[in-house]
């Protein structure tokens, strides 16, 4: 099994912590944006009710893809699927008409080293 649902499945069994910035291949900064090497990424506020922000940092001009699925595994919206240049970008997940939840966002771009890279997050909207 791999993929989102994956890590659904780590989430389910408790693997993952309830941190914000859980990461499948680098460890993503928790604090500052750090664009050292690999990127990062984090969201305020969380929980949250309608719009969180989903901030992410680039070490390397690279193709993004931001997409954001429910607890089930499926697909509820693609943030961000294009090339962006190094630095610091932010994306809104707008809710309002989701259930209230585990939400998992999932970045996937390049490292410095020119590797792939994916880091994977969980928010929960309240009512």
């Amino acid at each position: 099994m791999t993929g989102i649902a994956a890590l659904l499945d780590q989430f389910n069994e408790g693997l993952l912590n309830a941190g914000c910035g859980i990461t499948i291949v680098n460890k993503p900064s928790v604090g500052s944006m750090d664009i050292s090497g690999a990127p990062t990424v984090q969201h305020y506020p969380n929980p949250f009710t309608s719009v969180t922000t989903i901030r992410y940092s680039l070490p390397v001009d690279a193709f993004v893809n931001l997409v954001v699925y429910n607890q089930l595994g499926q697909k509820v919206a693609i943030q961000v699927s294009n090339k962006q240049v190094a630095g610091s970008h932010q994306a809104s997940f707008k809710a309002a008409n989701h259930s209230a939840g585990i939400f998992l966002y999932q970045l996937q771009t390049m490292d410095a080293n020119g590797k792939t890279s994916i880091v994977t997050g969980k928010m929960v909207k309240t009512k």
